[in-house]
């Protein structure tokens, strides 16, 4: 386990990690700048949140997200901006969906520029004692992105 992994366990205990309502957080490094992170947080009802910040792909995130209830991957590049992607270690539409795919993630949100963006916004804060309220909004969540036949 890297240092700023370790950082992270020191910092939520177990009893810190219970307090917030989860059963248990899961953390990798990721491709983007000195000790970004990608997170997985568990919930006692099953639910599971997989957040990757702004990253390149990685099949470490992949393997702590797999099985994830709600996917948030950033997805700063259109496809046809690869290139772009790479040199500033983010992440493109295709990309991000593939990696939800590698984890048979149920439902999928991706962080996305500034430019199309309506609710999300660069440091953006949720409680963490929040996010076990969201297995409320999974129903419509799954109809709202229900595919048309």
């Amino acid at each position: 386990m890297t240092p700023a992994v370790n950082n992270l366990y020191e910092e939520f205990t177990p009893e810190k990690t219970k307090a917030f309502g989860l059963s248990s957080i899961e953390a990798c490094q990721v491709s983007h700048c000195h000790g970004a992170l990608a997170v997985a947080l568990n919930f006692p009802n099953g639910f599971k949140v997989a957040y990757s910040g702004d990253c390149r792909p990685s099949q470490d995130f992949v393997r702590i997200g797999k099985g994830a209830t709600l996917l948030i991957h950033e997805a700063t590049f259109d496809d046809e901006l690869q290139g772009d992607a790479i040199a500033k270690k983010h992440s493109t539409t295709s990309e991000a969906m593939n990696i939800g795919k590698g984890m048979g993630a149920r439902l999928m949100d991706s962080e996305v520029t500034d430019q199309v963006a309506i609710v999300a916004f660069d440091y953006m804060r949720v409680k963490i004692s929040d996010f076990s309220k969201i297995a409320a909004f999974r129903p419509a969540l799954l109809k709202l992105y229900e595919e048309k036949e």
